[in-house]
């Protein structure tokens, strides 16, 4: 009796045990230690480069990247989402031939998320993301140690909640073509911090840029060179301390910059026409070479805040908010002197005396 209890003992374990070595082959979740990394419904591919699960990866699916430091250039052929840990660091940080990229964006809806991104190759233009795709997502990533952060060749991307310090370069180039514009992307709630130019437009038109801050870029906080750098709508964004410019646009037009601050900065324009400055704190502005700027209820600015070379503006203020500035301040003045007599009741009584002597 008991010998025929052990034995089914026996066999339910070989079942067992059987069932679990074949799910573990077939693909189904199981764990592992080290630093092997996770893929969608949470199973953990051992000994297989990240490379190698992008290719193995479906279409939709996502890979979780515990903590670590990975040094492998990717290139990203399918609509995937990348997440890092958000808690401790997932670096990325391989190194690329010349001017080349860590990472290469190549497929239409692809998100990275929570990643350091570092790129430490030679060359000026070494990069490292390159966004050739369109509908790419970059949120909550952080650039640095590589000249240039992000390199946009596309339409649609947008890039948010990015910290991009210590770029060579830039730490986003928006990169269009005479013949074909990069457009319509949004870069919003990001920070550039001690880069050479915060963010570079070429040939970049009906891009937005919104409530990101510029401060100690030792060029710019946006360059916008070569030219067609139109339709653009720069927001809420604030400069400070910025080397040579805030802003600068060359041979762009219509343009609108609204509600920005730009501290003791400069916007300088150049050969750039019908662009406007909307409801901005605003002190140093140069317009040269058959620029013209509209200055728009920037209550701040003065005529004497403004170079201009051979170019035109028009400054312009809401009546209404100019007429209750203008009733405070004469408030203010009349309030001031009131409270001067009321508390030299001597001058008073002396200004008193003197009139009415002047009227006998």
């Amino acid at each position: 009796m008991h010998r025929k209890i052990r034995m089914r003992l026996l066999a339910s374990f070989i079942l067992l045990s059987i069932f679990i070595i074949a799910s573990n082959a077939s693909g189904e979740s199981f764990t592992s230690s080290g630093s092997n990394q996770q893929i969608s419904d949470n199973v953990y591919l051992a000994n297989t480069s990240l490379q190698e699960m992008i290719n193995q990866a479906e279409p939709g699916e996502t890979i979780l990247l515990p903590n670590g430091t990975y040094t492998e250039v990717l290139i990203i052929n399918k609509p995937i989402h990348i997440i890092g840990d958000e808690t401790t660091p997932t670096i990325l940080n391989p190194t690329s031939s010349t001017n080349g990229y860590a990472i290469q964006i190549i497929a239409e809806g692809v998100t990275l998320s929570n990643l350091e991104i570092i790129n430490q190759a030679a060359g000026l233009y070494t990069t490292g993301v390159k966004i050739s795709a369109s509908n790419t997502t970059i949120e909550s990533c952080s650039f640095h140690d590589t000249p240039i952060g992000i390199a946009i060749w596309s339409a649609h991307n947008t890039i948010s909640h990015c910290v991009f310090q210590g770029c060579d370069d830039e730490g986003i180039v928006l990169l269009g073509t005479s013949t074909l514009a990069c457009t319509d992307n949004t870069i919003i709630s990001c920070l550039f911090s001690e880069n050479c130019d915060g963010i570079e437009l070429q040939y970049a038109t009906h891009n937005q840029i919104n409530s990101c801050s510029f401060i100690r870029n030792t060029h710019a906080g946006i360059d916008a060179i070569e030219s067609n750098n139109d339709n653009n709508i720069i927001s809420e964004c604030t400069f400070t301390g910025n080397g040579a410019f805030a802003l600068y646009l060359a041979r762009s037009s219509q343009n609108l910059i609204t509600q920005c601050s730009f501290s003791d900065d400069t916007v300088t324009l150049v050969h750039a026409m019908q662009n406007t400055l909307y409801k901005s704190q605003i002190k140093n502005i140069h317009l040269l070479d058959d620029s013209a700027l509209l200055i728009n209820q920037c209550l701040d600015t003065t005529t004497e805040n403004i170079i201009s070379e051979q170019s035109t503006f028009e400054i312009r203020t809401n009546h209404l908010e100019q007429s209750l500035l203008e009733e405070k301040t004469h408030t203010a003045r009349y309030h001031s002197i009131l409270i001067y007599i009321l508390s030299h009741p001597k001058t008073l009584k002396t200004f008193y005396e003197q009139l009415s002597q002047a009227r006998m």
